[in-house]
């Protein structure tokens, strides 16, 4: 049950940052790396959680959140806002790009999400900020269609061995 636990925490984790309505505007707040390929509207399409159990045994789960009739998007703007979309709520945050390889228009590298909601959310686990590995891919198979996986590394919070929870996005 502490699975579902921490799914749930996981989960809604990743709800609050973008129905929250607080707004940003510090001077301090991240600026992102000049790559215009993030720049644009990405929907949530699956949420995978990848555990590894203190005796070793590894298992994961998938939440195919799209088809279950769930609605979540982030829009990326190249001045470093981001606004979030759940249902008819909407939220601005911070982001930045920390590129750590690119090839063609894939890249890899680090996503750092912040804001004053976000920042009220992080102090209750104890961080200031959401730090994501971030890899996108153009996918040509079955249509042509651009996928940003962002893995969030939940392990600390629980009681895994390790715990990764990645959220898989759709540019539309």
């Amino acid at each position: 049950m502490k699975t579902n636990r921490i799914l749930i925490v996981a989960f809604f984790l990743g709800i609050f940052i973008i129905s929250s309505g607080a707004g940003c505007g510090s001077t301090d707040e991240p600026k992102p790396d000049n790559f215009q390929s993030l720049v644009g509207k990405w929907e949530l399409v699956e949420i995978v959680n990848n555990i590894t159990k203190q005796n070793g045994t590894s298992t994961s789960g998938v939440n195919k959140f799209k088809a279950n009739g769930n609605f979540l998007a982030w829009e990326f703007f190249s001045d470093g806002r981001m606004i979030g979309l759940h249902d008819a709520q909407k939220a601005e945050a911070r982001w930045k790009l920390s590129v750590k390889n690119v090839d063609a228009q894939d890249i890899t590298g680090t996503l750092t999400i912040s804001g004053v909601a976000v920042k009220e959310l992080m102090d209750a686990f104890g961080i200031s900020e959401i730090v994501y590995d971030i890899s996108t891919v153009k996918v040509t198979t079955g249509g042509n269609k651009t996928l940003m996986n962002l893995q969030f590394d939940a392990t600390k919070y629980g009681d895994y061995q390790k715990h990764l929870i990645v959220y898989i996005y759709q540019k539309i």
